[in-house]
């Protein structure tokens, strides 16, 4: 077995193939202090990059892997990706959303689409409800894991809308001023 380290970053992980997050780990367990605690720390980073820390994957085939460890990080950074996708889609900045949501589905090399994180414990609610560009279209029973889930999405919608009223808010303002300094 060759064992190999890489620093990478978020976005080089997702554009490496396919991630599963196999049966055997734990479920999705982060709770509302966990995802608050994570959104502190992504964005209040002084240097605009973050250090989600180590992950642990295998290969399982060729542009498909399994992860042993970072399965909580790596399904929460795509919930968060989803959170942004879906402001950018009711900001009508369809477009943006589409690149961020090439971040969350692929194609392969027969044009078929396939999510990038598929997780075996949450399947399908994860990419039904949470990860489809789409509506949903499959009328589920939320179990505990499933539950966890929308929870995380509903806290990050939240803090993705908070953050976007305050930097919108603040770019308003400087333009006000702007405009008021050229009023004769």
């Amino acid at each position: 077995m060759k064992i190999e380290a890489a620093d990478i970053d978020i976005s080089k992980l997702l554009r490496m193939g396919i991630i599963v997050i196999p049966r055997f780990q734990r479920p999705y367990s982060w709770k509302a202090e966990n995802i608050r605690d994570f959104w502190n720390d992504i964005t209040s980073s002084d240097e605009g990059s973050y250090f989600i820390g180590s992950m642990v994957i295998y290969s399982m085939k060729q542009d498909c892997f399994g992860v042993v460890d970072g399965q909580q990080r790596l399904t929460t950074i795509t919930i968060l990706l989803c959170a942004i996708r879906d402001h950018l889609k009711n900001l009508g900045e369809h477009e943006l959303a589409q690149g961020v949501h090439n971040y969350i589905e692929t194609r392969d090399r027969d044009n078929v689409k396939s999510f990038i994180l598929k997780t075996e414990t949450s399947f399908p609610y994860l990419q039904d409800r949470i990860q489809s560009f789409d509506d949903a279209e499959l009328n589920t029973q939320p179990r505990e894991e499933e539950l966890r889930l929308q929870q995380a999405y509903d806290n990050l919608n939240r803090y993705v809308d908070k953050y976007l009223q305050q930097s919108t808010s603040g770019l308003l303002d400087q333009e006000e001023k702007r405009l008021q300094k050229y009023q004769p």
